[in-house]
Parts: C-alpha cells; sequence; structure tokens
C-alpha cells in the first residue's frame, strides 16, 4: 500500500517508487528585496510633467510576481515583468514621497527606501544647490559639503564643527565658519584660546570636499593644559591668547611640548583668581 492506504500492483517494473520523507518544517519564505532606482530622492521637476518610475527587484527563493509604484499610501501603478518601471503622466505640483513594492510568488513582500521629490509649478523658479546640502548656490559659502556633512550645515551651508565639549564657543549656526574673524574656544573650568583679526575656515577640506571639523577629538583643554592635534587642525596653528583658570603657581612659566615656551609673553596673572592669561606663536 501506498502512503493513503491505497493497494498498489505487485512485481511490475512501474511498481518501483519511493517515498520521502522530510522532518520538521520546510523554510520559511524569505520577502524579496526591492529597490527604487528612478526617480532619485531629491529630485526637482517642473509640472505637469512625465516621470517613469523604475525598480530593481529580486527574490532570493522564488520569483517576483509584481512590483507596485506607490505615493505615500496610493497605488499609481503596477509592473508585471523586469524591467519593472512604470510611467506616471501628468503629475501635477506637489511634493510626493514615491516607494516601490515588490510581491513573490508565494505573496511575499518587501518595500523599498522612499525617494522625496518635489514638482513645482510652472511660475517657480527652482534655487539651484549643487552639492544638496539644501541651502541654495545663492547663498552656499560653502558649495562642496560631502555627503556625510549634508544634514549638519548652518545657514551659509558650511558643516557645523563637531564642538559639544566646549562651553565657550560661537553659534556656529549663526557664524560665516567660511571666514571666521575673532574666535574663543575653551572650557569654563580650564580656561578658553582666543583668536582675534584672522580668517579661519572652520571646516575640513577632503578629495575637495567640505567636511566637518571635530574639534572634541583634536583640541583638548583640561587643568593647565592644552593639546592641539596640529594635523587635524592646521587652522587653528597660529599665534593665539590662552586664558588658563584654578592655577596655582608662585612663579609660573609657559611650557611647549615639555620645555619652556622663550616666545611666549605673560600677559597677566593674578594669585587670587587663579588665572593666567599669555600669549603663543602657535602650538
Amino acid at each position: 500500500r501506498d502512503i493513503f492506504g491505497s493497494s498498489r500492483p505487485y512485481g511490475s517494473g512501474w511498481d518501483i517508487g519511493a517515498f520521502e520523507y522530510v522532518s520538521g518544517s520546510p523554510p520559511a519564505n524569505q520577502n524579496p528585496i526591492v529597490s527604487l532606482t528612478s526617480p532619485s530622492s531629491e529630485a526637482t521637476f517642473i509640472a505637469p510633467v512625465s516621470i517613469t518610475l523604475s525598480a530593481n527587484a529580486s527574490d532570493a527563493d522564488g520569483t517576483i510576481s509584481k512590483v507596485d509604484f506607490f505615493t505615500g499610501a496610493a497605488l499609481l501603478g503596477t509592473a508585471t515583468s523586469a524591467p519593472y518601471s512604470y510611467a506616471w503622466n501628468n503629475v501635477a505640483a506637489g511634493t510626493y514621497n514615491l516607494t516601490a513594492r515588490a510581491t513573490d510568488n508565494l505573496g511575499a513582500t518587501g518595500t523599498s527606501s522612499s525617494a522625496t521629490i518635489l514638482i513645482a509649478d510652472n511660475e517657480t523658479i527652482l534655487p539651484t544647490d549643487d552639492d544638496l546640502d539644501g541651502v541654495p548656490n545663492a547663498i552656499d559659502r560653502c558649495p562642496k559639503t560631502a555627503s556625510a556633512a549634508r544634514a549638519y550645515v548652518n545657514i551659509f551651508g558650511c558643516a557645523l564643527p563637531i564642538a559639544t565639549k566646549f562651553d565657550i564657543r560661537p553659534d556656529f549656526n549663526a557664524t560665516d565658519i567660511n571666514g571666521v574673524q575673532n574666535l574663543e574656544i575653551g572650557i569654563s573650568q580650564f580656561g578658553k584660546i582666543s583668536y582675534l583679526n584672522k580668517n579661519f575656515l572652520l571646516v575640513k577640506m577632503s578629495a575637495g570636499e567640505d567636511e566637518r571639523l571635530n574639534l572634541d577629538a583634536d583640541l583638548n583643554i583640561s587643568l593647565g593644559k592644552i593639546t592641539l592635534n596640529q594635523n587635524n587642525l592646521p587652522q587653528l596653528n597660529v599665534p593665539a591668547t590662552i586664558t588658563l583658570n584654578n592655577i596655582h603657581f608662585t612663579t609660573p612659566k609657559i611650557l611647549k611640548d615639555g620645555a619652556e615656551c622663550t616666545s611666549c609673553t605673560i600677559q597677566s596673572y593674578d594669585k587670587n583668581s587663579k588665572i593666567i592669561t599669555f600669549n603663543v606663536p602657535g602650538f
């Protein structure tokens, strides 16, 4: 008898067969993978416009049955074979959040990352923003912001320095850090560095793009001591005035790299307030 209890003929060649028994549950169906390839996020168009939405989709343990294209929760159209695309015609002005959703042969789904696009009316002049940091070229003082820094630019379009540990610092968001004239940075408990009448570029140039200076990592102010990474902060390795707080010396001396700094000059030292101010030619 077979596995269903039915009698089977005996002795002839076609009776020879095999039954396979599998223990446990079959593997779970994997969700398909889909990515929206066009249009790109932050793309802009002038209405009315026709846009082709395109996606790549794959399924590791099956096949793709369809790819649906959405704006928000509204279905725009469906593609059932590769290359997966949909022609979206006569799109009105507005901001749209686009996604693609793939469905496999067993009904599992996967959704792409979203892409936000702007459709402006034909009377709107779109500002040009070549580095995509949200600040138009016309007012962008740092027009080559690196992609990793685009979310951290100030109102002038420049990458904000990382300076969370300093409570003495300018408002970097409202400061044109592409041409800082005067700068004070420090920690109230320990002291500060003052630069006057300089012209600083407080961004980091890397491969022709502007990235964030990491002041937290490369400038340290502690009790009686200041250290500066000259390689990473060369723009701060210039003459400056240093004020140190909570200093306890009878006859203070300024040391640079462990040796007395003969080119440094002490402006003042108040034993009562425990504050010393001196000038340095650099670090």
